[in-house]
């Protein structure tokens, strides 16, 4: 039977954890997802302790249901090529520091030149813009900054790393609802937008009532 998103053409840049969930995500639903990988690869192809064959058990579980293909965006061929890519899909996905995409040529504006409906989707640690863009992100630090890991632990107060990477994932759930939110506006307008999730974001949402009892008490 075919899924949900058959039909759907998905670039995925991401790398790491939390585009690729989000690529996973709409690939288990059906989308064709085209995984673009540098020359030397994935940074998380040989990442252990645990091996399906010679490929990290790590990636082989973020990356099944698509297709794959190498491109070297540094170079003008490989930006054609992705550029030719884009003409003829639907989302692409990144979670590139900012400004990656306009350094190499291929940013937002630029790809709606060439397809006015495609949604670009970047998943960055503390947002687009802002005095705080450029901070390094990885998933124990956006949980520790926004405050969940001071909820996670003992009641002596001992902090306690959460047992999975909560913003990497959360911000991978959050970037599909936005790509399906797009979408569903792409139907009214016709044409596509560039959708920007930060880590920090999702785990000020994800603090939810919480947020609400300190506004309230100040504790």
């Amino acid at each position: 039977m075919a899924g949900g998103l058959s039909g759907l053409r998905v670039l995925d840049l991401s790398q790491a954890l939390s585009g690729p969930y989000c690529s996973t995500i709409l690939a288990d639903q059906g989308a064709e997802v085209i995984k673009i990988e540098p020359p030397q690869g994935e940074i998380f192809r040989h990442m252990g302790p645990y091996y399906r064959g010679e490929w990290s058990c790590y990636f082989v579980g973020l990356h099944r249901n698509k297709r794959g293909v190498v491109l070297d965006l540094k170079k003008r061929s490989g930006r054609e090529a992705f550029v030719d890519l884009v003409r003829v899909s639907d989302v692409v996905l990144n979670n590139f520091r900012p400004g990656v995409l306009e350094r190499l040529g291929i940013s937002y504006t630029q790809m709606k030149e060439v397809n006015p409906r495609i949604i670009v989707a970047s998943i960055t640690g503390y947002g687009s813009d802002g005095s705080c863009q450029h901070r390094t992100a990885f998933d124990l630090a956006v949980v520790a900054s926004s405050g969940v890991l001071s909820v996670t632990g003992t009641e002596e107060g001992e902090l306690v790393k959460p047992g999975v990477p909560v913003a990497d994932l959360a911000a991978g759930m959050f970037a599909t609802i936005g790509i399906l939110t797009a979408l569903t506006e792409r139907n009214l307008s016709g044409l596509g937008q560039h959708i920007d999730i930060s880590m920090f974001d999702t785990q000020l949402s994800m603090l939810s009532y919480l947020v609400s009892w300190y506004t309230a008490t100040g504790e």
